[in-house]
């Protein structure tokens, strides 16, 4: 019966079987990733091939060819996995180096404020032999570089950009490991931009002049420059704070922007404006089409007898290319880049422009081509709200087809711009809430105020100017456009400020478990991509992801891998750590994970900061010279910061947590030393009456190529 019901449902929507698959490939590449081992390279193409046969001879008979067909594409996803894993393999320091000299080529320049953060390629350290030398390093570079030909009598002429070489005397390590189990892992990322070590210059960096460059490499050398001084050009125009803005909306570099702003643009929930994404490469891609066409439209020799508007799509595609390019090409980017190459290849060829299909095409490609994007919060952010806002304005649209609205005045229109602009954001906001919470920790309780301004700004206002100014750039004269463009940002970043401002603009919560949002996903996914009423078993997995996200709760202990800081969270809200200097940015995500802020903080052996809360309620950590106690739940957790104390705590405690080694004799239930730490990584654990769950970073992550388990990989 239950059987019959999946074949009706799945017979009557036949034509969204599509929508699906890049949904299977999703699934293998995430069945892929958590693994707690790398399979063999033959799992994934033996399972492709199983599966396709499978469904040729299951073809007839529905509920078993969709099944097979779903496996068929998960198959396809983990294969995919597989062999971008492979591909991408490349040596990763597995300690620290330094000081030493670093030789190598400029692939890529940030640039953060003053300083320059590069990544360079054709690496040569004179400590490691060239099989253990990373492919790629980046390197922060406080001061500028001096160019090597001015020691000869030649100008110093050269500056830090992609192609030139240098040299510079830095600290190497290899990538940070996740700061707590389901953190960000950093280490991952660094795998597969095979980025085998990240450091710190020491001083100027030596520069010579690019030699033995490839067509390919010169090209995309060529377009890093030229990114690079359409930025500087930008800020120099504007001025910093809506320079830099407009630097980021136009090429995409970011590091400029003041953290002020970043902090206000991200609290009013107008971050998104920054990440050059569908909005962006739509808009370029619009005004550009729709500019190209009201020409070719006045030319009447052509409007009346040709199609132009096919004839614009072509321009206007370049254009967006281009766009994209110099953007840098992140995922929301590329996503954007094949879905506007999809709708100007419907308008070619007479084809409806814009659906879930367009969605389902840029999903399959980017998975297919770099698989590690899904477990971005980029990819998963960009596509949740493009999926769901086609879905919601489809079924919108449906209604509207059967209650046709009334006809509406010029003040109509424009109310009913701005509510659509309100409908968008809210929309938005809901599907990518559980995901900012789950990467980000927080929610912008005013988003929808500041988008219903700042987007219409953005659109009508300030990427018009933006295309004015790239037109205008080889003439000089960009400065025409450039200054009404900083008018704009201007206002963007007032609203930004303002509504950041507002009592209870940031709402922060505490970290989701993975549980909660894969059900959350796959209840989201039901929704949005059915259209009948068996689309409302939606409800299942998403009132499960609602009730695991509210019963969770943060580790009551977290232990960081290097020994160097420990940190205790109470029932009375507050946070307590071994120091308040050493690692603060694990200290910070800590916080950050627990939606505590530092107003929480406390270091416990502060006797001034005791006294204050023992005023509100006892906490439930004591200290003295050898350690620390502390009792939860019955169980008591001992802290040796002396090997003296080791002792007497492995015969009261529960748990012992020493930051040097411990006794092979300890009596206690749970000892966790420097090795265990050196060893798992950061540990956390929970406390209840029933027992202490202990999870680790690189218990988590299994034994995979991206897992450093040796090494001093401190931040």
């Amino acid at each position: 019966m239950l059987g019959g019901y999946f074949e009706n449902n799945l017979s009557a929507e036949s034509d969204r079987w599509i929508l699906w698959f890049p949904v299977a490939m999703g699934v293998g590449i995430a069945g892929y990733f958590s693994l707690p081992g790398e399979p063999p390279f033959w799992v994934g193409p033996v399972a492709l091939i199983v599966c396709a046969v499978l469904a040729f001879r299951l073809r007839d008979r529905v509920l078993p060819f969709v099944a097979v067909v779903f496996l068929l594409g998960a198959a396809l996803g983990f294969s995919a996995a597989q062999v971008r894993t492979k591909a991408v393999s490349s040596p990763v320091l597995d300690r620290a180096y330094g000081p030493v000299i670093v030789s190598g080529r400029v692939l890529s320049v940030e640039l953060l404020g003053k300083v320059h953060r590069v990544v360079l390629d054709r690496v040569q350290i004179p400590a490691l032999a060239p099989r253990d030398t990373p492919e790629r390093v980046r390197i922060r570079l406080n001061a500028r570089g001096r160019s090597a030909q001015s020691d000869a009598g030649g100008k110093n002429n050269l500056v830090i950009a992609p192609g030139v070489w240098i040299d510079v005397l830095a600290v190497l390590r290899p990538p940070s490991p996740p700061v707590a189990p389901g953190a960000f892992d950093f280490q991952r990322r660094a795998y597969f931009q095979r980025l085998g070590a990240v450091g710190y210059g020491l001083g100027p960096a030596r520069l010579y002049p690019p030699r033995d460059e490839t067509f390919s490499f010169a090209f995309f050398a060529a377009v890093e420059r030229l990114r690079q001084r359409i930025s500087q050009t930008v800020i120099a125009h504007m001025g910093t704070d809506s320079g830099a803005m407009g630097a980021a909306l136009m090429t995409g570099e970011r590091g400029s922007i003041a953290p002020e702003v970043l902090t206000a643009m991200r609290d009013s929930g107008l971050a998104h404006l920054l990440a050059i994404s569908g909005l962006h490469v739509g808009l370029v891609a619009g005004l550009l089409f729709s500019a190209i066409r009201l020409i070719l439209v006045m030319i009447p020799a052509l409007s009346l007898h040709h199609d132009v508007k096919k004839w614009a799509a072509f321009p206007a595609l370049g254009g967006a290319f281009f766009y994209a390019l110099l953007s840098g090409g992140a995922v929301p980017t590329q996503r954007a880049l094949v879905m506007v190459t999809l709708v100007f290849c419907a308008i070619v060829f007479d084809r409806r422009a814009l659906s879930l299909r367009t969605i389902a095409w840029a999903g399959f490609i980017i998975l297919l081509i770099e698989p590690e994007s899904l477990l971005g919060a980029s990819f998963q952010m960009s596509f949740a709200a493009v999926v769901g806002l086609i879905s919601f304005y489809e079924a919108a649209n449906e209604r509207l087809r059967h209650h046709p609205s009334p006809a509406w005045g010029f003040l109509g229109r424009v109310g009913g711009f701005f509510l659509v602009v309100a409908m968008t954001t809210v929309v938005a906001g809901l599907l990518t809430a559980p995901l900012a919470v789950f990467h980000f920790n927080r929610i912008a309780d005013y988003g929808v105020a500041a988008n219903v301004l700042a987007v219409p700004l953005t659109a009508f206002w300030v990427m018009p100017w933006a295309i004015a100014a790239f037109v205008l750039m080889p003439f000089g004269a960009e400065q025409v456009a450039l200054a009404p463009m900083g008018w704009g940002i201007d206002a963007i970043i007032a609203v930004a400020r303002e509504v950041a401002s507002w009592p209870g603009a940031v709402h922060l919560m505490a970290a989701l478990p993975m549980v909660s949002l894969a059900a959350l996903t796959l209840g989201g996914l039901w929704l949005a991509l059915w259209r009948t009423r068996w689309r409302w078993l939606a409800a299942g997995p998403i009132g499960a992801a609602l009730v695991l996200a509210m019963t969770a709760r943060p580790p009551d202990v977290l232990i960081d891998g290097s020994a160097h800081l420990l940190g205790i969270r109470d029932t009375n809200g507050r946070f307590y750590f071994s120091n308040l200097r050493a690692r603060r940015f694990v200290r910070q995500s800590w916080l950050r994970r627990a939606a505590m802020t530092k107003m929480d903080v406390r270091r416990w052996d502060d006797a001034k900061s005791r006294a204050e809360d023992r005023a509100v309620k006892p906490p439930p950590i004591s200290c003295d010279a050898l350690g620390c106690l502390y009792t939860h739940s019955g169980w008591r957790l001992s802290v040796a910061t002396d090997p003296m104390a080791l002792d007497e705590d492995c015969r009261n405690a529960d748990v012992v947590v020493s930051l040097e080694g411990t006794p092979k004799d300890c009596a206690a239930a749970l000892v966790i030393d420097r090795s265990d730490l050196r060893r798992a990584g950061t540990h956390a654990l929970w406390i209840t009456p029933q027992g202490v769950r202990v999870e680790t970073v690189n218990g988590a992550r299994g034994d995979r190529p991206w897992v450093l388990r040796r090494g001093d990989v401190g931040r």
